[in-house]
This record gives structure tokens, C-alpha cells and sequence, in this order.
């Protein structure tokens, strides 16, 4: 059975914008990746088909990249499948973009899925969503992380609070 997960969110940014910043991942000048509160992402060239990296334990390459519409990250651990960032314009000064996972996981995967990653994974795409935001406006309600995504992240070495990003 295959876990998809999937987080939008409206922007108050022009695709091209977006697509801009998104350009900047795994750089040195990165302002998409929450790196304030995660691993950083880290690839072995600019975001282009072909790059080979990833963040924490989740290792990916780069197979789809259209600039200002669409990057997908292809699993190259860990599980078969794919995730992506996809831009789609909703007004001249806005658009919807969203994240989603699909893959067809190993069973030891998706233990770790159900019990660890998949709560990381929903936090850490709601800070992404807010850095990029708040680059365009004050964030009037950052997302909050909950009680077992701080447990998770004290027994794992990290912080239980959220730097501000």
C-alpha cells in the first residue's frame, strides 16, 4: 500500500517568486529550507536534473525540474517513490504551492513512517511554508509544532522550540 501525504499553501507571492527562492535550495544563499530548525538540505550542485543529495537520513536526486513550476526528488533510500514542490499561478500576485509524497515503502519504512518521519515530515513542510511566506509578509500565525513532534526532536538531539524563522 503506498503513503502519499500531501501540504498546500496559498502565497502571497507571484510563481515566478517563488520560483526564484526555490532555485536557491541547498545553496549557500538557501531561503526556502527551514535550516534554522532542520537538517540542512544539502545537494552536490544547483537544483537541476541530476543533482544527488538530501536532508538528514532521506537521500534523493533531482529527475524533474522546470524552473518556476515544478521539482521532483526521487528516493534513492529508504523506499520507492518521489517527492515534489509544485507551483500553480491562483492571481497575477499569488499562487498555491504544494508538497507531496508518494512511495510504495519497504515495511520497515513505513513503520518508521507511521511512528517518526511522517510527523517530522508534516513539521518541517509547514516551517518551509512559513520561511517562504514570511518573506512577502509578516506571518500573522506560524504553524505550531505539536507536542510529539518536540518529543521526537528532544530524543533525537534536537530542540523542543522553534526558532523564529
Amino acid at each position: 500500500m503506498p503513503i502519499v501525504n500531501i501540504h498546500t499553501r496559498h502565497l502571497p507571492a507571484s510563481v515566478a517568486q517563488i520560483g526564484q527562492l526555490i532555485a536557491t535550495a541547498a545553496s549557500q544563499d538557501d531561503r526556502v529550507w527551514p535550516h534554522e530548525n532542520w537538517p540542512r538540505m544539502h545537494l552536490d550542485r544547483p537544483i537541476q536534473v541530476g543533482a544527488i543529495g538530501g536532508h538528514g537520513p532521506i537521500h534523493y536526486r533531482v529527475v524533474t525540474y522546470w524552473p518556476q513550476e515544478c521539482v521532483r526528488f526521487e528516493f534513492t533510500s529508504g523506499s520507492v517513490g518521489w517527492h515534489e514542490l509544485q507551483l500553480q499561478a491562483t492571481s497575477e500576485h499569488s499562487c498555491l504551492l504544494t508538497h507531496t509524497i508518494q512511495t510504495q515503502p519497504s515495511w520497515q519504512f513505513r513503520i518508521a513512517w507511521l511512528l517518526v518521519i511522517r510527523h517530522m515530515h508534516d513539521a518541517l513542510i509547514e516551517d518551509l511554508f512559513d520561511k517562504l511566506e514570511a518573506q512577502f509578509h509578516d506571518l500573522e500565525q506560524p504553524k505550531r509544532w505539536n507536542a510529539y513532534v518536540k518529543l521526537l526532536r528532544m530524543a533525537h538531539g534536537g530542540s523542543a522550540s522553534r526558532r523564529y524563522i
